[in-house]
Parts: C-alpha cells; sequence; structure tokens
C-alpha cells in the first residue's frame, strides 16, 4: 500500500488522488465483460482505520478531460476508494461519454 499512496497524484479536491489519469478525445476504453479492477479493499479499511477521507488514498481509475468517449464493460472489485472519478473539470466533453459498468 505504500507503494500506491507514494504514487498517488492529487486530483485537486478534497484530499483526493488517483493512479490512473484517461483522457481526451475520441477514448474507447473497453473491458469487453471481462476488464477487472481488484482495489484490495480490505487491506485499504484496514489501513484507514475508518478515516473516510484518508490521504492520497487513490480512486481506482479517473477519467480526466474526456470528449466524446466510450467507457464500457468495465467491473470494479473490492474498490479501495471510489471506483470511478469522473472530477468536475469536463470542460464540453461531458455530453459526449458513455459509461457501462458491470
Amino acid at each position: 500500500m505504500s507503494y500506491w499512496l507514494n504514487v498517488s497524484m492529487p486530483i485537486g479536491y478534497q484530499n483526493q488522488s488517483t493512479v490512473w489519469f484517461i483522457g481526451g478525445d475520441l477514448v474507447q476504453f473497453k473491458g469487453n465483460g471481462t476488464g477487472t479492477l481488484d482495489g484490495n479493499r480490505q487491506a485499504w479499511y484496514d489501513l484507514v482505520k475508518g478515516e473516510s477521507n484518508y490521504a492520497r488514498r487513490p480512486h481506482a481509475i479517473t477519467f480526466w478531460k474526456c470528449s466524446n468517449t466510450v467507457i464500457s464493460g468495465l467491473r470494479f472489485w473490492n474498490s479501495q476508494m471510489w471506483s470511478v472519478c469522473l472530477p468536475p473539470v469536463w470542460e464540453d466533453g461531458a455530453r459526449s461519454m458513455t459509461l457501462t459498468l458491470l
């Protein structure tokens, strides 16, 4: 866990961070029904001991400044924090996003 705490990048609000930033125009992020992100939840909960906003505990994935984007077939299992982060810095691309989670 110390590795993920050290490499996570700040999102810019509420002490939140992420390890994966995905963004751009015409992005297709497809799990095809088998793409699984396992966050190892119990280990994180044991580490933070009930603190709800533990500094640098990362979100599983952050979609940042996306436009004309399709995200489909992903499965989130045992998320360590939030499964998906869609921060409020979308510019004008949010209207063109499709998100399907399993």
